[in-house]
């Protein structure tokens, strides 16, 4: 009889062992998959995960969370409640979690569903809600919001054109805006409405895709966003761009085809976006039209991310003042009085309030020959502010090929496509990154 030298013997051993490591290994991961995430009366297995359900188990984007037995799940930086998943029709029933209680103190911001992940279901539409309206142009009934004045839902595109703002909500096709009030608006909101995921389960179950590596979200952060002659990716977001592919406060609104930006609470018309110098020109919504109806507020610009440009200055506007004192730059406005704009605070004992604006640096409050509609059309030309950039925060992070983005305000970096390999960069407080890059950003809840 023939023997194998122990040597061979001993070869043979190693290789027959190593060879059964990673199905073993692979078995071995698998096996967390067969929890189910539990939850209320919410019961959900792939893709989902979350709960006691690996994060392995499931799509990048759909962690579900439990808090006292409400479920939720966070798409595109928005919070909803998840009030049912049928896993047999492969449906989802979401409610925006700040449509939950009254609709006036929710976030007037639109929320995108990443196209590749979702549809909405048949029986739904979007609506706009508009706000910032002249209620003289729109022809139907609307709602009355403290801080915002009236808004108006509609699914008619011909009715933005007398409001300055909106934002979109999913509501049942049998929702018809005029015939209701606020009340019903919120019932309807809270009610939630149905969207399909787009995943195809027999891509998983044929090898495919593996669920311990699913594919990738960053890809999504490749559409720029796109509004009339507006074009822009990162540091931005909005429109096909989802909140984590910018810095939360660079968010872009289209709407009737023009873009807009909020910025400490006031919303701002962007002419002009030029990404290689980094500067927006920007123009204050309500000082778009006649300048004597406008609110006559301050507005500030978060320090840490925006800065005047050298082309524009900031001016200063004195109202309810002293009829009989004299001012170099003086306008009537009804129900205001005087009203004199100087480039220092000379008047400020002879009127009793006063706020700033920014203007061209060309404009010249004191020239003889300015009147009021000169004043609108400089206001009208926008001023132009600076993104404030750091430039060497993020070269690490791209020389090891990684991926540069917000966890909301905080800098991150992540490698080989991977959420759960994402690292907080530590960089100074008052500086944020703008760098160019094909994949830019991502959002991970996983630190």
């Amino acid at each position: 009889m023939y023997y194998l030298p122990t040597s061979s013997m001993v070869l043979f051993f190693i290789f027959f062992l190593f060879h059964h490591l990673p199905c073993a290994s692979s078995k071995q991961e698998l096996g967390r998959c067969e929890t189910l995430f539990q939850c209320g009366s919410i019961t959900a297995g792939f893709p989902f995960w979350g709960g006691n359900l690996d994060k392995l188990c499931g799509y990048p984007s759909l962690e579900l969370h439990c808090n006292k037995d409400i479920t939720s799940l966070t798409i595109s930086d928005q919070e909803f409640c998840v009030l049912q998943i049928n896993q047999s029709s492969n449906t989802l029933r979401l409610a925006r979690t700040d449509h939950m209680g009254s609709f006036c103190s929710s976030n007037f911001t639109n929320t995108t569903l990443p196209p590749k992940l979702f549809k909405l279901s048949p029986t739904y539409k979007r609506v706009t809600v508009v706000y910032y309206c002249n209620p003289f142009g729109l022809k139907f009934q609307g709602y009355n919001c403290p801080k915002t004045g009236m808004i108006f839902v509609s699914d008619n595109p011909e009715n933005y054109n007398f409001c300055l703002a909106g934002f979109t909500a999913n509501v049942p096709r049998s929702f018809v805006a005029k015939r209701n009030d606020l009340a019903d608006l919120e019932s309807v909101l809270k009610k939630g409405f149905e969207v399909k995921m787009k995943i195809d389960k027999s891509d998983y179950e044929h090898g495919k895709h593996s669920p311990l590596h699913p594919p990738t979200e960053l890809g999504w952060c490749e559409a720029m966003f796109e509004c009339g002659n507006i074009t822009a990716g990162f540091p931005f977001s909005g429109g096909s761009r989802p909140h984590y592919c910018g810095h939360p406060s660079l968010e872009l609104q289209c709407f009737n085809n023009k873009t807009s930006i909020i910025i400490s609470d006031h919303l701002y018309d962007v002419l002009h976006i030029d990404q290689t110098s980094k500067t927006l020109r920007l123009v204050r919504a309500e000082l778009g039209g006649y300048f004597c109806t406008a609110t006559f507020t301050t507005t500030t610009f978060p320090p840490e991310i925006f800065e005047l440009s050298t082309t524009s200055q900031s001016l200063t506007v004195f109202y309810l003042c002293d009829h009989n004192f004299s001012y170099s730059s003086s306008y009537t406005c009804p129900d205001r009085g005087p009203v004199s704009v100087s480039q220092n605070l000379d008047y400020h004992k002879y009127c009793q309030d006063s706020f700033t604006i920014n203007v061209p640096k060309s404009y010249v409050p004191e020239e003889k020959d300015l009147d009021l509609k000169r004043l609108e059309n400089a206001l009208h030309e926008g001023f132009d502010v600076k993104v404030k950039i750091d430039e060497q925060t993020c070269e690490e992070c791209l020389f090891s090929q990684g991926i540069c983005g917000f966890n909301n305000t905080t800098q991150i970096c992540c490698k080989n496509d991977s959420s759960s390999r994402c690292n907080t960069l530590h960089i100074p407080r008052s500086k944020f990154l703008i760098h160019h890059h094909p994949f830019i950003a991502i959002f991970s809840n996983n630190f």
